[in-house]
């Protein structure tokens, strides 16, 4: 893990768009990627959507009511951000075709400014659809790089961190006292994580045991998507295999 946190912080100057996207993996590689978010038993009929240039397409429809895709949020000015994620139905329904558009929208090289106009009109619209329900998110893959955040939001420039596997819940709407989450002092590694409170984008992180998080990276699968993933950004950063 040590290897793939220090490959990912080296500027990648081959197979990429940098000003739009950031960093655009090989389409098998991504598929990986994108699985390695689920759980082992969803992963078989989950779908599969693969960034490219013009946006996400779609590889594989779901037949389990799951959806899979890997996200560079802060596109284009963190390079090496990756957040596998892993939506459940009530997630597929309303949250990934917000994804999808906005993809669709950097793509046309609109500013940051603009896309988030645009994404905020189209919830308040009725475009797309707020969760109506509970809904899961899945994060677990041993390969997650995520932006920096502060209440939920990019903090520009603040850099990209690994982050452990773990699991997401909606939160619309939800503030931190109504989770009874808000402490003065240390903070209790158990407590759940409110990102985005208040708001139609906010998420409750449960974070996993040692036991389970030890598991996940020991997965022979992962084991090997790490190295790959390694592998992958090394030749492309030096033009040549180590």
């Amino acid at each position: 893990m040590t290897i793939l946190i220090a490959l990912l912080s080296v500027l990648i100057t081959e197979g990429m768009d940098q000003q739009t996207w950031g960093i655009i993996l090989p389409t098998e590689l991504e598929i990986r990627l994108a699985l390695s978010a689920a759980p082992r038993h969803l992963q078989p009929e989950a779908g599969i959507y693969v960034l490219e240039a013009k946006g996400y397409r779609r590889v594989r429809a779901s037949k389990n009511g799951f959806e899979c895709l890997v996200t560079r949020p802060d596109f284009g000015t963190q390079l090496g951000c990756f957040e596998p994620q892993c939506y459940g139905p009530e997630a597929v329904k309303t949250i990934v075709p917000a994804v999808i558009e906005n993809a669709r929208l950097r793509a046309l090289g609109l500013s940051n400014k603009e896309i988030d106009r645009r994404m905020r009109e189209g919830f308040d619209s009725g475009r797309f659809q707020k969760p109506s329900r509970q809904g899961v998110v899945y994060m677990l893959s041993p390969a997650n790089r995520v932006a920096l955040r502060q209440d939920g939001l990019m903090v520009s420039g603040g850099g990209i961190v690994p982050a452990p596997p773990h699991i997401m819940f909606f939160g619309t709407d939800l503030d931190k006292q109504e989770l009874g989450i808000q402490v003065s002092g240390a903070r209790p590694a158990w407590l759940p994580i409110l990102t985005a409170e208040n708001s139609y984008w906010a998420w409750v992180v449960m974070m996993l045991g040692p036991d389970a998080e030890r598991e996940i990276r020991e997965y022979d699968e992962n084991v090997k998507l790490v190295k790959d993933m390694g592998k992958y950004l090394n030749m492309d950063a030096t033009g040549s295999h180590h």
